[in-house]
């Protein structure tokens, strides 16, 4: 059932987010094993907590830091919300390194 309303859990990931994942103790030469312990690992958190799927997707919610963001109906995709846990964004010395 969680994977069928779970549609969207693939956690893509960058170097940087799979040396997190690695170092969380999930498997990372095999992405299709790593994401399904991913998600075991994010349904037995939601079982625990009495968590639903709306529960879970707007664990990531933009909206909550820049209220001017509107949220998702129905939240972010999972694959977000997980992929925020790992993922850490390169540091800039200066605001001219900014990306235009």
């Amino acid at each position: 059932m969680w994977s069928q309303l779970f549609y969207d859990v693939l956690v893509p990931f960058d170097t940087a987010s799979r040396k997190e994942i690695k170092r969380a103790g999930y498997t990372t030469t095999d992405f299709v094993t790593m994401n399904r312990e991913l998600f075991g690992d994010l349904k037995r958190f939601a079982e625990a907590h009495g968590l639903d799927v709306v529960d879970i997707r707007t664990l990531d919610s933009p909206s909550a830091i820049a209220p001017s963001l509107s949220p998702l109906e129905g939240g972010q995709p999972l694959s977000r919300v997980l992929d925020k846990i790992f993922y850490s964004p390169k540091k800039r010395s200066s605001p001219a390194d900014l990306p235009i």
